[in-house]
């Protein structure tokens, strides 16, 4: 009788060791009892949970952790690839790739895994509790094989990298619009001194993660030998978003350098300034780059911060640039600003009476100039659900949803609204706020279509020409 059914009782009750010895017992007794094998294969997962569980709250260190956690993989190995696929395959992985930045033989391991084994489960996003999703194991799987290609600890294994890249090249051609995939992609071609295609695989990055410091200061890099002053314009920008000081410890490093090179040396002195405050603050070391800017004769001259002139970049410097390397055509979408927040810096930007999209006024230059009733266009690469540029738009209409109207304007007694109402027997509501701004009851106003609190579709005024 196969002893399965008893190494998952005592896995069940959290009795690990003694389920561990009795599936080594049982593997060693019967190799080929596949129901031994699958409650060996729980357990080894259990314990692969334990080491990551014991890692992330600092209960060992770094390579004991590895050790461990590669040596259960390796006697999972062992029988693993017997029955596959299936749940306790993909969630071996699920734990390998949760442990893939400390583990150095994460690449070994995905590739006896091999991902043609995903299923169609493991392709399928994860629902958080809060209701959003995180990316699924294939798209996870496939980060981590990026991130690996760029370790030291992969350097000496060619046949092992070219796996890898062959791995993350078939991803990028599956899912062309994801911007991690060409992340690290784009990290990969810096390390080999592909700098011009890294940059083409850095611009879709850089448009999803605008606001990201270190999606500029990566995007930079790529300019720094060729093009100094669009690595200026990238690392400024990286360090104007910074949330924190250690986002952009490096890059104010880099940017100083590159404008000392052009004798723009206050500018360059401000960064050396706020570069070593940051790390004598928190007793970091100071780097030889570092060290090198701070000895320099011109520096020696510009001791005080607060007399210094920061030379800022041209505003839209680094959007010009990004909209530089879009090689894609744009589909282009015209529609309506059809409400203004200004606390929390956004417009809405209305297509038709069901769809539309938010700008954040730090999007695109301009868009904290919007008001509502001015007709833009926005472009959108390929599938991507984000505009990529924005600018106005030369039409005064569009067409079936919005256009202006001239009437007389119509208010009951009581009522802070009114409608505007044309000599084609159109009506249009008109919202407080713009009823007291008309002045005369003759008026103009562009109008969209829009549903009213029950549901009913009509005309609104958004502003009056």
């Amino acid at each position: 009788m196969s002893s399965g059914p008893e190494i998952t009782r005592l896995r069940k009750e959290g009795r690990l060791d003694e389920a561990l010895a009795q599936a080594r017992a049982g593997h060693a007794a019967a190799p080929g009892d596949i129901h031994v094998q699958r409650a060996y294969g729980w357990v080894l997962h259990a314990f692969l949970k334990q080491e990551i569980e014991d890692f992330e709250r600092q209960r060992v260190p770094a390579p004991q952790f590895a050790r461990r956690f590669e040596g259960w993989l390796d006697e999972y190995r062992v029988f693993g690839a017997n029955e596959r696929p299936n749940l306790l395959y993909s969630q071996v992985l699920n734990q390998a790739v949760k442990a893939s930045r400390a583990c150095p033989g994460f690449l070994a391991f995905a590739r006896w895994w091999e991902p043609r084994h995903l299923t169609a489960d493991d392709e399928k996003p994860f629902t958080l509790p809060d209701g959003r999703q995180a990316p699924s194991l294939e798209m996870r799987l496939h980060y981590a094989i990026g991130r690996a290609l760029s370790s030291p600890s992969t350097d000496g294994d060619r046949e092992l990298l070219d796996w890898a890249e062959t791995q993350q090249r078939a991803a990028l051609e599956r899912h062309p619009d994801d911007p991690w995939l060409h992340y690290y992609r784009s990290k990969r071609l810096l390390d080999e001194g592909l700098v011009e295609e890294a940059r083409r695989c850095l611009a879709p990055v850089v448009r999803r993660q605008r606001k990201a410091a270190w999606a500029w200061t990566l995007l930079g890099q790529t300019f720094e030998t060729q093009s100094p002053n669009e690595a200026i314009a990238c690392h400024a920008e990286a360090v104007r978003l910074a949330v924190k000081p250690m986002e952009v410890a490096n890059t104010r490093v880099s940017l100083a350098d590159l404008l000392a090179q052009q004798g723009r040396f206050d500018a360059a002195a401000i960064q050396v300034h706020h570069a070593l405050a940051y790390r004598v603050d928190h007793g970091f070391r100071i780097p030889p780059a570092l060290q090198q800017l701070a000895g320099s004769r011109w520096f020696a001259r510009r001791g005080d911060l607060a007399a210094l002139a920061d030379e800022a970049v041209a505003p839209g410097q680094a959007a010009a640039i990004l909209q530089a390397l879009d090689e894609r055509p744009l589909s282009w979408r015209a529609g309506v600003v059809d409400n203004r927040n200004a606390p929390k810096a956004l417009v809405h930007v209305a297509f038709s009476m069901a769809e539309g999209t938010v700008l954040h006024f730090d999007a695109f230059e301009g868009v904290e100039q919007l008001q509502p009733g001015v007709i833009v266009e926005l472009g959108y690469l390929g599938s991507e659900r984000r505009p990529s540029r924005f600018r106005l738009s030369a039409q005064p209409a569009i067409a079936g949803f919005c256009r202006a109207l001239s009437g007389s304007i119509e208010q009951r007694e009581g009522q802070a609204f009114g409608f505007l109402l044309t000599q084609r027997g159109e009506r249009a509501f008109v919202p407080p706020a713009l009823l007291a701004q008309a002045g005369t009851p003759q008026a103009t106003g562009i109008a969209c279509l829009a549903k009213d609190r029950k549901g009913a579709p009509g005309w609104r005024v958004l502003a009056w020409r």
